[in-house]
């Protein structure tokens, strides 16, 4: 039979080497937010978004500019920042990889804010506009045919 100290042994093993192998399955990424003058920002929101949830993660950058995200699922990411007297920054989407270190250094320009130019949302905007007058022609033309 077994005895109890064999099954509290066999348990601690089993629950460490899944505590080691799902560590080493999630990826991270990091960077420093700089000024004009490459000097690291403090205080600037930083904020993650997978691409493939929507879930969205915040931090705030050190003294230095240091940001750091750990513990996430391998997925397309987007890393959008944020602080008072810079324009916002968005990154195109990238790839984290299973146990891969990210580095995205994101450099900040004078401006505001609400000045955060988003290329993909205005391409997806005209994409739309152009696939509706698209079907409409199209309707229109058969309409006229017959």
């Amino acid at each position: 039979m077994f005895s109890f100290k064999r099954i509290i042994a066999a348990l601690f093993v089993i629950t460490s080497i899944a505590i080691v192998v799902f560590s080493q399955a999630n990826g991270k990424v990091n960077g420093t937010v700089t000024d004009p003058n490459g000097a690291g920002v403090p205080g600037a929101v930083v904020k993650l978004q997978s691409q493939a949830t929507k879930i969205e993660i915040e931090t705030t950058t050190n003294d230095s500019g240091y940001f750091n995200f750990v513990n996430l699922n391998p997925t397309v990411y987007v890393l959008r920042v944020e602080v008072q007297g810079f324009k916002g920054v968005q990154t195109p989407p990238f790839d984290v990889g299973v146990s891969e270190a990210v580095t995205r250094n994101i450099s900040l320009t004078i401006g505001q804010v609400s000045e955060t130019v988003e290329t993909a949302r205005l391409l997806n905007l005209f994409s739309n506009h152009l696939q509706t007058w698209e079907r409409l022609s199209r309707r229109r033309s058969f309409r006229t045919c017959l």
